[in-house]
């Protein structure tokens, strides 16, 4: 009798071992499939202010500035909405499609701000579009509104959507003032 309850013990124990192997191997399985990085299908990154000293980047999300104190880089991730928001600009404005190349100065900004765009569209294709402030003339009008002209206007849109989602952020706020030249 003794012997036949430990069998019966030994055999529950060797499914109850075979079972934890089983479920403990399909769940390692099935969690590396859910924690491997998904790829984010729209990326850019925004290179700006007078010697480039500036970016903001999905790339590796992060925002990285320069203040009189020295550069400052935070973590910054955009939300899904905000990259689909980004997103539609892009397509609806046809950047991918637009030659921003041999753009005219309109105005001569003493120095000027150099900015540089690097996009990476869900297909995979990807397109690095280069241009200065000189190549946007902004009109603050008397009645208060802020007109925009020239070919980069678009350029010039893109990087302020992408500046005022960011702006109001804490740990943006909490960094010093950008750096200023004169």
């Amino acid at each position: 009798m003794k012997h036949d309850v430990l069998s019966k013990r030994i055999y529950l124990l060797l499914l109850l071992l075979i079972a934890s192997i089983l479920i403990g191997n399909y769940a390692t399985r099935n969690n590396t499939t859910l924690s491997a990085p998904m790829e984010t299908s729209f990326e850019f990154c925004l290179t700006y202010n007078i010697n480039g000293d500036n970016q903001i980047s999905t790339f590796n999300d992060t925002y990285r500035m320069t203040s009189n104190d020295g550069t400052h880089t935070i973590p910054l991730a955009f939300t899904g909405d905000e990259m689909d928001k980004l997103l539609a600009f892009v397509e609806d404005n046809a950047l991918m499609d637009t030659d921003f190349t041999d753009m005219p100065i309109l105005v001569h900004f003493t120095p000027s701000e150099s900015c540089t765009l690097h996009l990476k569209m869900p297909d995979g294709e990807t397109k690095t579009i280069k241009w200065q402030t000189g190549q946007v003339e902004v009109i603050h009008n008397p009645s208060g509104t802020t007109t925009v002209n020239g070919q980069a206007k678009v350029l010039f849109e893109f990087e302020t959507l992408i500046k005022e989602m960011i702006a109001n952020r804490k740990d943006v706020q909490q960094l010093p003032p950008e750096k200023g030249y004169d």
